[in-house]
């Protein structure tokens, strides 16, 4: 974990060089003040030699006007200068700040992303070697698809966003493998509209969601169950919909403490990818029995 969030810092301390143009950058100010200073002593020296010899100041007054102008316009170039670089210096400390913002920002998701790949890998796993023992062909069936489900996790691996029907491709996947795993005690039905098939989600969004209607849903139920998964687009938002028809939430649950890793992170992916304002994660026991958990991102497309 350290590795990971030191990356940002590295790249921060590799921008030392940037930090040392913005210090030549202030030279010009200073040569400026340099210049008015000596101008300004120039006439003080003048001015006290001027009296000291008992010189009247009126044989010399339109020198020392003069002087006194180039002075004060020297001060006036040296202060306009020094604002100006004042300026670039705060512009360029607001965008390395921000540089690195986004870069901790961005392994906060990829380890966010990462969290989620061991927990499906064990869970994976141990389904295979429950079946090794006793069922050889349905343990081959189990292999091959994890294979696939692992090559397909691969790809995605370091991918902000994919596109909604690489993500289904997934899903199709891991319920190909679940529903060997269980013998068929449930069945998926999938509702895409034309609009969002083209969206852009954030990859291995939506098996977390589902894996949670199978072990908390349909499992529960004595009878075959169904899990529905929706998209649809509402003009510049993206909703996404995993509905089970299991026994619903107990009383008082609450997602923070009994949440699980699974729809934990996908509340905080959400979080990091989007922002506080511009998504939700909402969770709620349906009218007619079961559970319904709805995302709700930003449209965006790659056309």
């Amino acid at each position: 974990m350290e590795l990971i969030q030191a990356h940002p810092y590295r790249h921060a301390i590799g921008r030392r060089p940037a930090l040392a143009r913005a210090r030549r950058s202030t030279q010009p100010s200073r040569r400026w003040i340099l210049l008015a200073g000596v101008s300004t002593l120039i006439v003080g020296a003048a001015s006290l030699l001027t009296f000291a010899r008992g010189a009247p100041f009126s044989a010399h007054a339109s020198w020392y006007a003069w002087a006194l102008l180039v002075s004060l316009i020297l001060w006036v170039i040296a202060a306009m200068q020094r604002a100006v670089e004042y300026r670039r210096h705060l512009t360029a400390l607001h965008t390395r700040a921000s540089e690195v913002e986004r870069e901790l920002s961005e392994s906060r998701l990829r380890l966010l992303q990462m969290q989620l790949h061991p927990h499906f890998l064990f869970n994976a796993l141990n389904t295979v070697s429950a079946h090794a023992e006793h069922d050889a062909r349905t343990t081959r069936l189990l292999i091959e698809h994890l294979g696939e489900l692992l090559q397909c996790s691969l790809e995605n691996l370091h991918e902000r966003e994919i596109e909604l029907g690489r993500e289904l491709t997934f899903l199709a996947r891991y319920v190909e493998f679940q529903k060997i795993r269980f013998e068929d005690r449930f069945d998926v039905v999938l509702n895409v509209d034309d609009q969002a098939s083209a969206a852009l989600v954030p990859p291995v969004i939506l098996q977390p969601l589902v894996e949670n209607a199978i072990r908390h849903g349909v499992l529960v139920r004595g009878r075959k169950g169904v899990i529905r998964v929706e998209a649809w687009r509402d003009d510049r938002q993206l909703h996404l919909s995993v509905r089970d028809d299991g026994p619903g939430l107990p009383r008082g649950w609450d997602l923070t403490s009994r949440g699980g890793i699974g729809l934990l992170n996908t509340r905080e992916r959400l979080r990091q990818l989007y922002g506080e304002t511009n998504q939700s994660c909402a969770i709620f026991n349906q009218p007619e029995g079961g559970v319904s958990v709805e995302l709700t991102l930003p449209f965006r497309s790659t056309s």
